[in-house]
């Protein structure tokens, strides 16, 4: 049966100098949040500039670098980019500062990037200036995940037991990144981290790092060494990373490592992405190996997405794991929006929530996701979109036994323990074991490490990969004996790509030095009826490539006569003298038309004459669309039509329309979703 659509546009029509929202850099938040701001009210705004050290450069500053000099490098080099760019727009700023237009100053060299708190006419100033990428408004959010049992779930006690003395994460510095913590727990004040060069308590910032008293980390919000916990998630999240028991309760996954707080604004405040962005680059320059996220920004909040992914992968390229809980959404938010900011980010380690039984939790949020309108990131555009989650830890509930619970147990504010769930519980999981991991073979990448942990999951969903449990749940034990068994070879990307009846795979590594050449294996699944117990193990896959694959990098295979109504697994191996390992694995799921009713995107942001607005169908629809103004009045004549299920583009004239923002709604008899769009002539 055909469905009607109705498509509203509502206007909300303030004036300001048109000059101000004219500039490209302006964030579409940012312009609305103008709008209803006096002359004398300041906005916390992140700037970020247009020099940028970008993928290429990072491997190519750090290829063949132990893990120390990597970090020691990309340091030097973001320094030296924001040295040589920052200098104007700071020298703005502090004139502006002077005429009380531009307060709280904070230059960052981690992404290029300069936050502050400006007035309307300061930000306008500032967006005349060339080189500017960006200006976002770092608006009021909660990116707190909500409310884990999983040590013997992901097999950690088997780790501890590894002979001749097993491993406990001793000596891995392990960052919490949230909401503080209450160290005075008898689970975690034994093995704090330390700035050795700090002495604390003093008032005085010893080492000359810009932070006072940072002895055990730092509270970026307040902005001092007050890393008390203010609400009892960053305690409970530390509990799981490395809590050692000694109140009672073995809850964490790594009791050895090293916790280092880093206390960010997660709550219902402005200047929250600037907190975390100070943060990520003090456990950089700090020396830090992995950080746990157990926070998110909905996309639905306007994150600058494109700030977060080149603070996520200059951070990586500098050798910091990073570990981000996938959100919270499941059955709230669609695809490709469900998994929150910065777990979108390709190359983090992103975590959905399983529970007791191995399902995946009822809160867990789900791929794929997507980066098609983030400029200059158009590299994963939906469909199909970027495949996240990567892999499952547990996260909660779900249990037979009506006396234990499903939830996941861990230190408590102020001593003792509770339960909570979320995929804020299931991310430290992952953390800890990246701690075993890291002492195991402390020379390990991330990038290394994320495989290890995909190559050794365990599947709990569909076959191979699939966009609930990305490659499945961790299994710590697996992982660490890979890791003590893997060769030097990184994998840098393995990618499948459908074309015309044919899969086109790409692939490259940091160093072919050692390399003969590479095997490609695959397994054909069709997936009418298939049960878990008939797919195909990798003992059944078959060696597609009848010669050894050589060449130079990056290198590419074209696998021919592929059927749609299959699941294909493709294993990539390689050959060196010594040894024959399997270093990458990728699925392709099979090929579909079926979309979801969803309200995709308005472009261009802002809009002057014409606007496009792209939506997806589910079956073949008539629809309206119409302009209405607050008092309910229309504005432009109805535009009609009926289109076909699938992916549709309509360009509409909104060159009647004065300057303002508008609320575009479409509804349907069981389909309603708005979005914004900002006109600006």
């Amino acid at each position: 049966m055909l469905k009607k659509l109705l498509v509203t546009l509502i206007a909300i029509t303030m004036v300001l100098p048109t000059l101000v929202l004219s500039s490209p850099t302006l964030a579409p938040d940012l312009i609305e949040k103008l709008y209803t701001t006096s002359n004398d009210e300041f906005i916390p705004i992140t700037i970020r500039l247009t020099e940028q050290l970008d993928r290429h450069d990072r491997e190519y500053l750090t290829a063949g670098l132990d893990k120390e000099a990597r970090r020691v490098v990309i340091i030097e080099k973001l320094k030296e980019i924001a040295d040589e760019t920052q200098e104007e727009l700071l020298q703005l700023l502090t004139d502006l500062k002077d005429d009380n237009l531009v307060k709280d100053i904070n230059n960052l060299w981690i992404a290029n990037i300069v936050c502050c708190d400006a007035k309307p006419t300061a930000i306008y100033k500032i967006s005349e200036l060339d080189k500017i990428a960006y200006i976002g408004y770092d608006q009021p959010v909660n990116a707190l995940l909500d409310v884990t049992w999983g040590v013997n779930k992901i097999r950690t006690p088997e780790v501890w037991d590894m002979e001749p003395t097993g491993f406990t994460g001793a000596g891995v510095v392990c960052a919490v990144q949230d909401t503080g913590c209450y160290i005075e727990h008898p689970d975690l004040s034994d093995h704090l981290w330390i700035n050795e060069d700090e002495i604390p308590d003093n008032g005085e910032d010893d080492d000359n790092n810009g932070y006072i008293d940072d002895y055990h980390g730092y509270d970026f919000y307040n902005n001092d060494s007050s890393i008390e916990d203010y609400f009892g998630h960053g305690t409970h999240v530390s509990g799981t990373v490395c809590g050692d028991g000694t109140d009672g309760e073995q809850t964490g996954v790594a009791p050895d490592a090293n916790l280092m707080v880093c206390e960010t604004n997660l709550y219902l405040e402005e200047g929250a992405e600037e907190n975390q962005w100070e943060a990520y680059q003090y456990e950089v320059d700090n020396g830090c190996d992995v950080v746990n996220c157990s926070f998110g920004w909905k996309r639905m909040w306007d994150p600058d997405r494109a700030g977060w992914r080149q603070v996520c992968e200059n951070c990586i390229a500098a050798g910091l794991v990073m570990v981000i809980a996938a959100g919270n959404e499941r059955g709230q938010v669609d695809v490709p929006e469900c998994i929150r900011t910065p777990g979108d980010v390709p190359d983090v380690i992103t975590v959905a929530g399983s529970n007791k039984n191995d399902y995946i939790s009822w809160f867990s949020s789900y791929g794929p996701t997507d980066w098609n309108l983030d400029p200059p990131y158009n590299d994963y555009p939906y469909p199909p979109g970027l495949s996240k989650p990567d892999v499952t830890a547990p996260g909660g509930r779900y249990t037979y036994n009506e006396h234990e619970s499903g939830m996941i147990l861990s230190t408590k504010n102020n001593g003792g323990y509770t339960y909570m769930e979320g995929t804020s519980m299931a991310a430290p999981h992952v953390t800890g074991t990246v701690a075993l991991l890291l002492e195991a073979n402390p020379d390990l990448s991330p990038n290394q490490i994320k495989s290890a942990l995909e190559l050794t999951a365990v599947d709990c969903g569909s076959y191979g990969y699939d966009y609930d449990f990305g490659y499945g749940r961790i299994d710590a034990f697996a992982a660490v004996q890979y890791v003590l068994g893997q060769s030097d070879i990184v994998l840098l990307y393995f990618d499948a790509d459908r074309k015309s009846g044919n899969v086109h795979l790409t692939w490259d590594v940091l160093s072919t030095e050692g390399i003969i050449g590479f095997n490609l294996y695959r397994s054909e699944t069709p997936v009418i009826g298939l049960k878990l117990s008939e797919m195909p193990g990798r003992d059944d896959m078959v060696k597609i490539n009848t010669d050894l694959i050589t060449g130079e990098s990056p290198f590419t295979y074209i696998d021919r006569n592929i059927k749609n109504d299959c699941l294909y697994v493709y294993h990539l191996e390689a050959i060196t003298e010594n040894e024959d390992d399997t270093i990458g694995i990728v699925n392709l799921k099979p090929e579909t038309n079926h979309y979801a009713n969803s309200f995709r995107a308005i472009y261009p942001q802002p809009v002057s004459d014409h606007a496009t607005i792209e939506f997806s169908l589910e079956e073949d629809s008539y629809i309206e669309i119409e302009i209405y103004d607050l008092a309910g009045r229309s504005l432009l004549k109805p535009i009609t039509g009926y289109f076909n299920s699938g992916l549709n583009r309509i360009q509409i004239n909104t060159g009647e329309l004065s300057n303002g923002v508008y609320i575009t709604m479409l509804s349907a008899e069981n389909f309603k979703a708005t979005s914004k769009m900002v006109v600006v002539k």
